[in-house]
């Protein structure tokens, strides 16, 4: 048993004292009556011990041990550690900029949004990290917008598209807006790079 739960496990039974005032059992622990002074006493004596308690840490961290399993911020971080990590970006070519062109993508990875890329003539480069559970087949929706010259004139058209990509951790996508210039749709694609 550590220190930290000896010294919250006293501090109760102190508290438990102070507020019911004795006169029970517990196992092989019998806690006769007792009067108004020392429950007081026991509940001051409580309060300090729980609170002795709850500042001192588990020193098992500090002699190299893992931590508890109940944490659940340790858990998060360690699932996040553990999880694949990719790489999504878009990239604007010198003569898409120099047409006006944009891109604004929001990007779904398994139904769940994970971020949006824009790239313009301030910004010709993005990308974002992108975690998973697992290597292999995931799948991909995308609604954009983006800016082509049409006709010498720019126009803003939404892009959607879905699809699977193949996660490798380490690996990276490239974002891409296709407008048909016959009247076409406009569809948003990333593929392996």
């Amino acid at each position: 048993m550590s220190t930290q739960i000896a010294l919250l496990l006293f501090g109760g039974v102190l508290l438990l004292i102070a507020i019911v005032g004795g006169g029970f059992e517990v196992n092989q622990l019998k806690i006769p009556k007792v009067e108004r002074a020392a429950r007081l006493f026991a509940g001051i004596g409580g309060v300090l011990f729980v609170i002795l308690g709850m500042s001192i840490g588990d020193t098992s961290a500090s002699r190299g041990e893992s931590p508890p399993r109940f944490s659940a911020q340790n858990e998060s971080r360690n699932q996040i550690s553990s999880r694949i990590q990719f790489i999504i970006f878009d990239e604007l070519e010198p003569h898409h900029i120099a047409s006006g062109q944009s891109e604004q993508a929001l990007i779904r990875i398994d139904g769940i949004p994970v971020g949006a890329l824009t790239v313009n003539e301030h910004f010709p480069k993005s990308e974002m990290l992108v975690n998973v559970a697992n290597e292999g087949q995931h799948s991909f929706a995308i609604e954009a917008t983006a800016v082509f010259r049409i006709n010498n004139t720019p126009m803003e058209i939404n892009c959607f598209g879905t699809g699977m990509i193949d996660v490798v951790n380490g690996s990276r996508f490239l974002f891409e807006a296709r407008y048909d210039p016959r009247g076409g749709p406009c569809s948003a694609w990333i593929e392996k790079r």
